[in-house]
């Protein structure tokens, strides 16, 4: 769901100023705040940082591959 966002936030980004040059990018958070907001969120989802989707899914992972080895560990 984040991934699919951030990739949503970069073609608003590319349709509302029609380029990718970097450096004519600058001040977007004051022309495009909800872009910013959705972005900023993505991203902090893609770091796995509570409270944020991203952690949920990455805590899952953990906790899979912990039950995975501990399971491994008691087969031998």
């Amino acid at each position: 769901l984040f991934k699919g966002a951030l990739f949503m936030s970069a073609g608003i980004v590319d349709h509302a100023t029609g380029t990718r040059d970097m450096r004519r990018l600058g001040g977007l958070v004051t022309l495009l705040p909800a872009t910013f907001t959705i972005t900023v969120i993505g991203g902090l989802s893609m770091a796995g940082i509570p409270p944020f989707s991203g952690f949920l899914s990455k805590e899952q992972f953990l906790k899979a591959t912990v039950d995975m080895m501990t399971f491994n560990f008691l087969r031998t």
